[in-house]
């Protein structure tokens, strides 16, 4: 599994309830439209000794490279229409990363927000 990592912080004001809407509606369009098979979305209650970190994490799964690579092109192209364009629209700043699972270390994600 490949996995694209979002870490960010809302703007003032923007209720949790809010980013799990918008983030939802997103990760159910990219499902259905765009290659991903999997998403999470966790909010930081204790950042320990990282307070530097965002206070939201949202990540995409896909099932090969190939997948990940061609959905972030098809993004690229749209990232300004909806349902991407809630985020831009709520999100303070963002970080984002790439990552692969190491053979034999995770089991499969179930998809769902929490």
């Amino acid at each position: 599994m490949y996995t694209y990592h979002v870490y960010f912080t809302t703007k003032p004001n923007i209720l949790e309830s809010e980013v799990e809407t918008v983030l939802s509606t997103f990760a159910r369009f990219e499902m259905k439209e765009n290659l991903m098979t999997g998403y999470s979305l966790t909010r930081f209650e204790n950042k320990a000794s990282f307070p530097e970190l965002s206070d939201y994490h949202f990540s995409a799964h896909y099932a090969s490279k190939e997948d990940q690579e061609n959905a972030m092109k098809d993004l690229a192209t749209r990232f300004t229409k909806e349902p991407h364009a809630s985020i831009m629209r709520i999100t303070k700043e963002f970080r984002v990363a790439f990552s692969r699972n190491m053979k034999g270390m995770n089991r499969e994600d179930s998809g769902s927000l929490g």
